[in-house]
């Protein structure tokens, strides 16, 4: 597109030279535009400015649209015309209204000439009714942001106010004072609430969980008097409050006397009261408590055989009274996966431990005595000389009592038959002239130990049980509804959870309480494993136990950590 260019010629300039004007129409039009465009739309606004004004300086207030009115009759009555000085002298006076029908007239007429915005009227906000819910959610909500300040004012506010307080209202008090780290006003405000008389169950669990944790068992237990003296009845929920508290503590005296208390009451255990009480019997170390406490504990609590600990277990298969001189019972219980349970189970065997108890199904099972003087461990069809030398046996019989080894690098045909030296349970001739003979007691590890057994590797039920709680509880939190599966599926989905342990248990008798120090060597060859020594002495009524983590005596706590146990609050 060409634009079209003005030439003129102009006069003749200084020094005769001549100009000439050159004048694009297009770029003339284009500044023109824009600044015709940017005058148009402030116009525009300029008038939309102005009637906005306007209309808001309509909108009169009550108070001045009265005043105004006022104004206005003020204003009729003083330049009303006297209607009779003006009237001819002959016509009759004309008498004007009365002043009052004058004045409704003249405010009626005003009023028709309002705008229908004028004549509205506000009225004040009627008083809001005091909502004592609302301040209960912000005292909660103060609490557990930990401002005692609002807290408590606000539970003054509807105490001024005339509401009826509630328990839940002191017990969100007690709570935001825990919170802050006070536990002696949360204690001052509890005698508050038993002067109000409103005292309840969870009003003493929240003062006993605070007294737990800053380890004043003997003013957490006084509290339970006072719970009866307050007309409260004491259920499971208290109950397990201290038995967790006293578990931590490894208080079990004063757990096992709680129990009793508990079973006096006709208090009915739950499964957290048994977790609580599996808690307290695995956290006991090197107790003195006799047996026949220890066995009303395992009498008072509805156990599954899995879930009992390994102690209060332990205590329940000791007889008392069996033997004139009854040995100390021994059991040691190894956690941790199954590779590594494994590898300690063989590590075991070599030092001497057999795979299975003796029994008349494997009678050459043992430890047998050359005469040469070397110890000879048979387990099943191994032949171990010594830790790192072992043989091929070979069972030549059904009843497995006859067997071909090789002795001296020549075969050789072992019989079982009886014992010729005193002392010696049963003998193994050899067709080349030797016999071996065995004996009640075998010394492992420097001490003589007395009818060993050791299981397999099997699973640890209660950890998978544990587990299962565990997921299930963190499902409920994420969905009230669970998985969009059927319940029966669910259920059975969740039957499938469970932790990665496994279990390895070794059963033996021996004359002290003391561990063989194999099993210290054992748990510093093995670090990743966790072992659990329990013991019981009937001759003197006491049982105990201590656990061991990387060969060193560790407390529940670190055990379960060492092992990745599950644990449950």
């Amino acid at each position: 597109m060409t634009s079209s260019v003005f030439t003129s010629q102009l006069p003749t300039g200084l020094f005769g030279a001549q100009w000439e004007l050159n004048v694009d129409f297009q770029m003339v039009f284009r500044a023109i535009g824009s600044d015709a465009i940017m005058f148009v739309a402030a116009v525009i606004l300029y008038l939309t400015l102005y009637r906005l004004r306007t209309k808001h300086q309509m909108k009169v207030a009550p108070d001045k649209l009265a005043s105004f009115k006022e104004s206005s009759v003020v204003a009729d009555q003083e330049h009303r015309v006297e209607l009779i000085e003006v009237q001819p002298k002959g016509c009759a006076a004309i008498q004007s209204p009365p002043p009052q029908i004058e004045q409704q007239s003249a405010q009626h007429q005003h009023e028709q000439h309002q705008p229908e915005q004028c004549q509205l009227v506000q009225h004040p906000p009627k008083p809001q009714p005091f909502d004592a819910k609302k301040h209960l959610s912000l005292m909660q909500k103060y609490a557990a942001a930990k401002n005692i300040k609002e807290t408590l004012r606000t539970f003054r506010l509807i105490e001024q106010s005339g509401a009826d307080l509630s328990s839940i209202m002191y017990n969100t008090v007690m709570r935001a004072w825990i919170k802050v780290g006070n536990v002696w006003a949360a204690e001052s405000w509890m005698d508050e609430i038993k002067a109000a008389q409103m005292a309840d169950e969870s009003s003493f669990i929240i003062l006993v969980r605070a007294l737990m944790m800053v380890r004043d068992p003997e003013k957490a237990h006084a509290l339970l008097h006072d719970m009866r003296d307050a007309g409260v009845s004491p259920t499971t929920a208290i109950f397990n409050e201290f038995l967790t508290g006293f578990a931590r503590e490894c208080l079990l005296n004063d757990g096992v006397s709680l129990l009793k208390d508990m079973d006096a009451a006709g208090v009915q255990p739950t499964s957290l009261t048994l977790d609580a009480v599996a808690k307290l019997v695995n956290s006991a170390r090197k107790i003195n408590i006799n047996i026949p406490s220890m066995q009303q504990i395992v009498a008072m609590t509805p156990w599954e055989p899995s879930h009992v600990p390994r102690l209060a277990s332990l205590v329940s298969q000791v007889k008392m009274g069996a033997a004139t001189e009854p040995l100390c019972v021994h059991e040691i219980e190894i956690n941790g996966s199954r590779a590594r349970v494994n590898a300690v189970r063989r590590t075991l065997q070599q030092h001497g431990f057999l795979g299975k108890a003796e029994s008349q199904a494997r009678p050459l099972d043992g430890h047998w005595q050359t005469d040469h003087g070397l110890t000879v461990i048979i387990d099943g069809k191994t032949a171990r000389w010594s830790q790192q030398r072992a043989s091929r046996l070979k069972f030549t019989s059904a009843d497995s009592s006859t067997c071909t080894l090789r002795l001296y690098g020549e075969p050789a045909v072992g019989r079982l038959a009886e014992p010729i030296v005193p002392g010696a349970t049963k003998a193994l001739r050899w067709d080349n002239g030797d016999v071996w003979h065995a004996y009640d007691g075998r010394v492992i590890g420097g001490t003589p130990l007395f009818s060993q057994s050791m299981t397999k590797t099997i699973r640890d039920k209660a950890q998978d049980k544990a587990y299962s709680k565990r997921a299930n509880a963190s499902l409920k939190c994420v969905s009230k509804q669970g998985l969009p599966l059927p319940s029966f599926l669910e259920d059975v989905l969740m039957e499938y959870l469970g932790n990665d342990l496994y279990v390895l248990c070794v059963h033996f008798e021996s004359k002290t309480t003391i561990m063989p120090e194999c099993f210290v060597d054992v748990s510093c060859r093995h670090p990743r494993v966790g072992l659990r020594h329990c013991w019981v002495k009937p001759s003197v009524g006491s049982c105990g136990q201590r656990t061991l983590a990387n060969g060193e005596e560790t407390d529940e706590a670190c055990f379960n950590r060492h092992i990745d146990a599950v644990c449950l609050p």
